[in-house]
């Protein structure tokens, strides 16, 4: 009986053959053209090593709208290539955004083109190292393959260096800019992207932070554990996508969120920004065990008390780890100092009582303000884990700087 005739697609020049599911995908690619099957055939491996079934799914489906695409096979294997590595750095979530953003792309640019932002990818996602940002970059190669197409190669091209310096706001920034001052001159729209002109790298410098969070993220691992002998998962995310800023330090589900690129605060090095914050936020996950009542608060109220509670947490913290007071005391003292002389009256007074509650040593020029630091560290002193004291004490305080605000207001009244 004569076997049945093998698919030539299920065998590359070495015969390895391929996974059948990975072969019935991979239909728009010539026999002769599958030029390493031991290549697709391991990409297909490290694709079900780092995917759940419904990745691996979402994996295959967009091999098929690869195909579909009609960009060129070099696209198509590209894609089964890098996106396991995608997977891997930034989780299968991203998948579905993935080719839905080449989709959209095909539309606006070259098959070339969208093959060197599929082998960037994996970059993209290492240096950016979150899901949402990386959804945020997709985002905007969208956004510039609408103003500036020209600039998409040269920049992919200048990728790393552009990743190994900026944030994702800080490249968004630098890419408008070029969008918008070249978006007449293609030559020099070309060179801006490539970074080959001063234009490109003095606008770069400016957009550049101090501190990626990328560059730290193994080191502030390595610092919280050796604090609390435990793990701790962090990631980056980013809001300064129209300043400098960025977002705050947060924490949702166990889950610390750091910005992704922390400046010097005076003379403190942005890594020990992030290690302040790290150490902060890791110390709210290991000493908070519930929610303070704040229904029927207002935020300024919520605001007293949570000023009390972070005093409470880095109690509990310092009160372990001693060093970690002089750390944090570091950046109340820059903040008054560099506070302006028009500063609002109640955060210039949530500043100096946060002051007060960390450092012992402190004179405020208020003293019922010194009195009410002193008497919260007694009770810390009895029983440090109760944080309804914090909203005890945040209410009363609020109660008093309130009527201190209307007694001021009265007397500007009369005069």
């Amino acid at each position: 009986m004569t076997p049945p005739r093998q698919d030539p697609r299920l065998r590359g020049d070495d015969t390895v053959v391929m996974h059948a599911e990975l072969a019935e995908y991979l239909q728009c690619i010539d026999d002769e053209d599958i030029k390493s099957g031991e290549l697709i055939e391991a990409s297909y491996l490290d694709a079900q090593r780092v995917m759940s079934p419904q990745g691996l799914e979402n994996y295959l489906v967009g091999i098929k709208a690869m195909c579909t695409l009609g960009k060129g096979q070099d696209l198509v294997l590209t894609y089964v290539q890098e996106m396991p590595v995608v997977a891997k750095e930034v989780g299968e979530d991203i998948l579905p955004d993935t080719i839905e953003a080449i989709m959209k792309l095909a539309s606006l640019t070259s098959g070339a083109v969208i093959t060197l932002i599929l082998a960037n990818l994996p970059l993209a996602a290492t240096r950016l190292g979150d899901a949402e940002l990386l959804r945020g970059y997709l985002k905007l190669l969208h956004q510039l393959a609408g103003k500036a197409p020209r600039g998409l190669r040269p920049m992919m091209e200048a990728l790393s260096e552009l990743l190994s310096k900026l944030t994702l706001g800080g490249l968004r920034r630098w890419a408008h800019w070029g969008a918008q001052a070249y978006q007449r001159d293609f030559d020099g729209l070309a060179a801006y992207f490539a970074l080959q002109t001063e234009t490109s790298k003095s606008v770069l410098q400016r957009e550049r932070r101090g501190t990626l969070f990328v560059d730290n993220h193994r080191k502030l691992n390595f610092y919280l554990r050796a604090l609390w002998g435990r793990a701790f998962f962090m990631r980056p995310t980013a809001d300064d996508f129209e300043n400098r800023q960025g977002s705050k330090p947060f924490i949702d589900n166990y889950l610390v969120h750091l910005p992704d690129a922390f400046d010097a605060v005076g003379d403190i090095a942005g890594i020990d920004v992030y290690r302040a914050a790290a150490a902060h936020a890791a110390a709210h996950v290991v000493y908070t065990e519930g929610a303070i009542e704040s229904s029927g608060l207002s935020p300024a109220q919520c605001c007293f008390i949570e000023i009390f509670e972070d005093a409470r947490i880095e109690y509990l913290a310092y009160r372990r780890f001693p060093g970690l007071r002089r750390l944090w005391l570091g950046f109340f003292e820059h903040a008054m100092e560099a506070a302006p002389a028009t500063q609002n009256a109640t955060v210039d007074t949530m500043l100096r009582l946060g002051r007060a509650l960390l450092d012992p040593d402190y004179r405020d020029r208020e003293s019922w303000l010194d009195a009410t630091a002193a008497a919260f560290r007694d009770r810390l002193a009895q029983d440090a884990a109760n944080p309804n004291d914090s909203r005890r004490f945040g209410l009363e305080c609020f109660e008093r700087v309130n009527r201190q605000h209307a007694m001021r207001c009265a007397f500007c009244s009369t005069r």
